[in-house]
């Protein structure tokens, strides 16, 4: 029936399957004592987002945790796989959704939310793009663990792929020590390949603490021109979600971003990649 922890949502103490709020027991109560943190270093509202939206996708944890030590670690590797992101926000642990904008929970960047050349510091953008073998199409076969009431588990497996996709390339993923449901695991097989196919790439640079919400999850817009050495113009409009800030001492801000775009969501909760058998 699982621990009994303290329910974000209600202050109660009960069962939960939901990941945010494991996390949460992980980090600030283990057996016998105090967590690594106090619930005022995390950014409460944020699980509590978090645990809204993984419950309205039917996205469960149901595994056992045996190992607590290294929590921050094993969050941010797991989160994920719940399509979530684990990192911080003004000093705290925050959980932002990775298929829409932390603060107004669309797929849309606000009108606000724009960065031009006068908001970059001069040398400090940066773009990495992904190699050519990681964007290229492919099946997603994710291992999940079917699982009857009081019934010893069996691994299943269900394959996802782009529409008319008929080539040979195969990623595997094996969620059976926490997914007991097809409908979880083809949900991260889609977003697998929404990400693995829009995303393209990933840029860096410093900013102005005042110019734009520069919060993790966050969504902008870049709108600058610039000529390449080569006499080549680069025009960059793309929309972008905020990975990490860093905040310095000297009041700038370092930033990662991933290229995000308008349609992701819709990408993993359609059907335009199909169940393929």
């Amino acid at each position: 029936n699982g621990a009994q922890i303290r329910l974000l949502e209600t202050g109660a103490d009960g069962t939960s399957n939901m990941f945010p709020e494991l996390a949460n027991y992980l980090l600030t109560t283990f057996p016998g004592g105090t967590g690594a943190v106090t619930s005022a270093a995390l950014d409460i509202p944020s699980f509590i987002k978090a645990i809204t939206f993984t419950r309205s996708k039917k996205l469960f944890f149901d595994g056992v945790i045996e190992d607590k030590s290294g929590a921050f670690e094993f969050i941010a590797e797991y989160a994920p796989y719940f399509l979530l992101n684990f990192g911080m926000v003004k000093g705290k642990y925050a959980f932002s959704i990775a298929t829409q904008d932390s603060s107004t929970g669309t797929g849309t960047a606000t009108a606000s939310q724009k960065l031009t050349l006068d908001d970059i510091v001069a040398d400090s953008y940066q773009v990495e793009y992904a190699t050519l073998q990681d964007r290229q199409e492919a099946i997603v076969n994710v291992t999940y663990r079917f699982q009857e009431r009081y019934m010893l588990g069996e691994p299943r497996t269900v394959s996802v792929a782009p529409a008319a996709y008929t080539g040979s390339n195969i990623i595997s993923v094996d969620l059976s020590g926490f997914c007991t449901t097809e409908t979880h695991a083809v949900t991260y097989a889609r977003f697998v390949l929404a990400t693995r196919l829009t995303q393209t790439h990933t840029v860096s640079f410093t900013t102005f603490l005042d110019r734009i919400d520069l919060s993790p999850g966050r969504l902008f817009t870049f709108d600058f021109t610039v000529t390449a050495s080569t006499g080549k113009t680069y025009k960059n409009t793309n929309q972008y979600q905020i990975v990490s800030a860093f905040y310095r001492a000297d009041g700038l801000v370092d930033i990662e971003a991933v290229e995000m775009p308008t349609n992701l969501s819709s990408l993993v909760f359609s059907n335009t990649y199909k169940v393929v058998t």
